[in-house]
């Protein structure tokens, strides 16, 4: 493996990198490490999103410790499985966004919308104010929800609730 460096592009370079020359791994629960090719290794990286809420798998940026831009890949599925699979949890961690699976009950209550439903994070009870301004479509069938405290919840697609669900909230989107 070759020695741990850390030089990132000019300010304001962008380097779109080759997904099949990134490789990231991680060491005993620590931020992941990048390599670059046989070239460059970056000790410690973070992993962030150029569009976080409209398009999550593309344009998927690494940082160096410093903060400063190493590089980007196009799409986060042309990694390999291993560093897919890093950068996905890294991404999980950095964006707080909990993901609605299952929507239990919907009840409007004095012009606002009471939600109970199944997250990725677990089970949550939520309000959200006038449903049409607040129920956000961002997507092709993806959905932002943004409760009366602004704490945002995803529906990445629609299509792929079940049927219960989805009909509970189909007056709303």
């Amino acid at each position: 493996m070759p020695p741990m460096r850390s030089e990132a592009p000019l300010a304001g370079e962008l380097v779109l990198l080759d997904p099949r020359e990134v490789r990231l791994w991680r060491e005993r629960g620590s931020l992941p490490r990048l390599q670059l090719g046989h070239r460059v290794c970056y000790g410690r990286v973070r992993i962030v999103r150029a569009f976080p809420l409209s398009d999550r798998e593309r344009y998927v940026s690494f940082l160096d410790w410093n903060g400063k831009g190493v590089g980007m890949v196009e799409r986060l599925g042309d990694l390999d499985r291993d560093s897919r699979r890093i950068a996905r949890e890294e991404l999980r961690r950095r964006y707080f966004t909990p993901v609605i699976t299952r929507i239990n009950r919907v009840r409007w209550l004095f012009g606002s919308v009471s939600f109970d439903v199944q997250t990725d994070r677990g089970p949550r009870t939520f309000d959200v104010k006038d449903g049409r301004s607040n129920i956000v479509a961002i997507g092709r069938g993806r959905y932002l929800f943004t409760d009366v405290d602004d704490n945002p919840y995803e529906i990445p697609d629609v299509r792929e609730l079940d049927g219960a669900s989805y009909s509970r909230i189909e007056g709303l989107i």
